[in-house]
């Protein structure tokens, strides 16, 4: 069967194996299965990954130009862009700007949004987690590890935080590991709300580096660390975005907007 058309699925990256097939390899099986006529390729945002990956696995990845320019080769000129970004942050302002170098070539490239982008997207992520841990609880805080960013989009995780407690989710915080909230600010949250549990798990696609050092290490700078160390027990769950298959529907809805 010919497939003239294709679907770019592009992320972030990850350089952890387990992970990259647990949360992306799973997102994109979840388009393959649903697109069965359409090619399907990947790519990845993050030159550190790509290089990281290609050093130790000589693997290479492309990124979303060197993607698209191979599927112009082969005579592919119907493209859809998946981001399994969560935010609109500079990881997918570096999708826009790539596709815009080689758009004219193409007779549709189109461009989904990231996970969280309408107000309903963020309802929706809301509830699959409440779900998934059990909230509300009173004996425990969740405690969401979003990446962050120093754009403007960051501005999602607040509002994340104030619509799980509109929802009634009282017990869950959400920081970010490299921006506004930062851990200090949540721990300093959890610690005022009375709660001596947390669980510690990432609001990120995937579930790699910042998850498994920056939040569950055992380095003093670490979420984990530095919630024992004012007395909370902890509990992290190492488990990405890609893994909950009512994520991968949320994408695969996104994806379908833009075919």
């Amino acid at each position: 069967m010919r497939r003239s058309k294709a679907i770019l699925v592009v992320s972030f990256g990850t350089s952890h194996s387990d992970a990259l097939e647990k949360n992306i390899g799973a997102i994109e099986n979840s388009v393959k299965e649903a697109f069965p006529n359409r090619i399907v390729r990947r790519a990845f945002t993050s030159g550190t990954v790509r290089e990281k990956i290609w050093k130790r696995d000589h693997i290479r990845v492309d990124d979303v130009h060197e993607a698209l320019e191979r599927l112009l080769s082969e005579n592919i000129f119907d493209v859809a862009v998946l981001p399994t970004h969560v935010i609109g942050g500079e990881e997918y302002e570096k999708i826009i700007a790539q596709c815009a170098i080689c758009a004219s070539s193409f007779d549709r490239l189109r461009i989904g949004v990231p996970l969280l982008s309408s107000t309903e997207d963020f309802f929706r992520v809301i509830r699959i987690l409440a779900r998934a841990f059990d909230c509300p609880r009173r004996d425990c805080a969740l405690v969401l590890m979003g990446h962050g960013s120093e754009t403007s989009a960051n501005t999602a995780y607040a509002a994340m935080d104030y619509m799980f407690k509109q929802s009634g989710f009282f017990n869950v915080f959400v920081g970010t590991v490299e921006a506004y909230p930062k851990v200090d600010v949540v721990l300093e949250q959890v610690r005022h709300a009375g709660y001596r549990k947390a669980v510690l798990t990432p609001l990120m696609t995937v579930a790699g580096e910042h998850a498994a050092h920056d939040m569950a290490g055992s380095g003093e700078k670490s979420w984990k660390t530095i919630f024992q160390a004012a007395g909370i027990s902890v509990t992290p769950v190492l488990r990405g975005l890609g893994e909950y298959p009512e994520i991968r529907s949320l994408y695969l809805e996104h994806l379908k907007a833009v075919l």
